[in-house]
């Protein structure tokens, strides 16, 4: 690296720094209200939003039982046909055709349910690996220590 280069980069470096005291206060003033606001709105969605729903819940857990039941049922479906709605949407935009579309989208869920089966299979497999493994761990070392 050449002088010239290096002077450069201290330029750059001491600009970015600054070092007098006005221009620090200004930085630390910045930063602490931006902490004051975020305090802020902490504290009024937790006085205006989780306050009294935490205090419904608490006086009627049954209908806030069956209203959050509802509620996040319709949320992962939502979620659900949100992707869904993406995902015909790249690949009509990919070009394929509505045939096979509507194939990709009848045959994805039973491709997640194999590879769940067979991650559930792989899973016990190892399982009962790890149990016969300690199941004869006795007899072995019976073995070894010279008994019968």
């Amino acid at each position: 690296m050449k002088m010239t280069e290096k002077i450069k980069m201290n330029d750059e470096k001491s600009r970015l720094e600054s070092g007098t005291i006005k221009s620090k206060m200004k930085e630390l003033v910045s930063i602490s209200l931006f902490t004051l606001i975020a305090v802020f709105l902490s504290l009024f969605l937790a006085d205006i939003i989780f306050f009294p729903l935490a205090y419904y819940s608490v006086r009627n857990v049954d209908i806030f039982n069956i209203l959050f039941k509802y509620s996040a049922i319709f949320f992962i479906i939502s979620i659900m046909v949100i992707l869904l709605f993406l995902k015909v949407r790249s690949l009509h935009r990919d070009g394929k055709t509505v045939k096979s579309i509507i194939i990709y989208a009848f045959l994805r869920p039973f491709q997640y349910m194999g590879f769940f089966i067979f991650t559930l299979f792989m899973i016990a497999l190892i399982i009962m690996v790890i149990y016969f493994l300690f199941s004869s761990n006795y007899y072995h070392l019976h073995r070894i220590a010279g008994g019968a």
